[in-house]
């Protein structure tokens, strides 16, 4: 028996799936906490007080499904990585009209385990988890507030599982062109370099047995494929990222291009939240601080940022790049083309 306090306490934030004990571990927080984290991974503190609590995964899957009737509305943001989510989120939300969770460490521990879960019992207990940890993220503070997760682009597996789960579910995807996904993993030097070559061995385990994809991707076999440079490898990040992302369709889905969003930031805003059915009582469907979050970092908004300063910077990486970046492009355009699905164009690739 789980008491109601748990399922009903938003403020008691499902962190992680204990798998060796078969529970779910909660952690102390706050509404203002959970908004103001870029992550909820772990990178960084967004605790309100000390200790945890554990409840049985079993217990609290029965407790949830009495209360599945009267959930509401499940809003993602999906995306390719490096393409300004983390600022679209904040910019989305809107205390009273939306609360952004951004990465919660509770998906990126299913996304792993999704991975590996081949055989049916072991996807059964998969989409039993994933249900609950969804049913647990969604509680809200208020009647008045949604919520919006921000899954990390690790969890982009996870896509198909909550559309089937969640067929209602409404699903912003952003991305970047594949030279604008280049240019930051550049940027990101050796850490984003070796994220790309652990994402991309997640990714070919995946689409090999449940894909049904043969072992050559690219126009290589996949031994091969881990000759390739840096760049190259995130190059295939990026198309699977985007394969993975087109199979979503729907009415339910809106893209949105990084590029665009920069550009008409307010009216981007707008639009989702029009498409997501945030309602503000504010002047406007933006937020009043709007401007001032366009002009901080968005994963460290103590410090000050702007479009303009990220296309410097991209510029700069671009220049330093050159033949090298013209030489990828060319390569992705030969390599891509069997793969490049109806919703994307050659343009996304730039």
């Amino acid at each position: 028996m789980v008491n109601t306090y748990i399922l009903d306490d938003p403020c008691l934030f499902p962190h992680c799936l204990d798998e060796k004990s078969r529970e779910v571990i909660f952690i102390p927080s706050e509404r203002d906490n959970l908004s103001k984290a870029s992550f909820l991974d772990g990178r960084e503190p967004f605790r309100s007080g000390n200790g945890e609590t554990r409840v049985s995964i079993k217990d609290l899957s029965a407790e949830i499904e009495k209360k599945a009737a009267s959930a509401g509305s499940m809003n993602f943001i999906f995306h390719t990585g490096f393409c300004c989510s983390t600022l679209l989120a904040r910019c989305l939300d809107q205390k009273g009209v939306c609360l952004s969770l951004k990465e919660p460490n509770i998906l990126n521990s299913l996304s792993q385990t999704r991975y590996f879960a081949k055989s049916e019992p072991a996807l059964s207990i998969h989409r039993q988890k994933l249900k609950l940890s969804l049913a647990l993220l969604f509680r809200t503070f208020s009647k008045e507030e949604a919520i919006l997760i921000k899954p990390s682009n690790i969890d982009t597996v996870l896509l198909e599982d909550i559309l089937d789960l969640r067929q209602k579910a409404k699903v912003g995807i952003i991305y970047s062109g594949l030279k604008n996904f280049l240019i930051s993993v550049a940027k990101g030097d050796q850490p984003r370099r070796d994220f790309a070559r652990r994402l991309l061995a997640l990714f070919l385990a995946d689409f090999q047995t449940r894909k049904n994809y043969d072992r050559y991707f690219f126009g290589k076999p996949e031994n091969l494929l881990w000759n390739l440079n840096d760049l190259h490898i995130a190059a295939a990040i990026w198309r699977l990222q985007m394969k993975y992302l087109e199979e979503a369709g729907g009415k339910n889905v809106y893209w949105l291009n990084c590029k665009d969003f920069l550009l008409e930031p307010t009216n981007t805003v707008s639009l989702l939240n029009d498409f997501f059915g945030f309602q503000s009582t504010r002047q406007g469907p933006e937020n009043s601080d709007l401007e001032e979050k366009l002009t901080r970092h968005a994963k460290a908004p103590a410090f000050p940022y702007s479009p303009t300063i990220r296309e410097k910077e991209f510029m700069a990486i671009e220049n330093y790049l050159g033949g090298a970046l013209t030489d990828m492009m060319t390569w992705a355009e030969d390599s891509f083309a069997p793969l490049i699905a109806s919703h994307t164009t050659f343009s996304t690739l730039k």
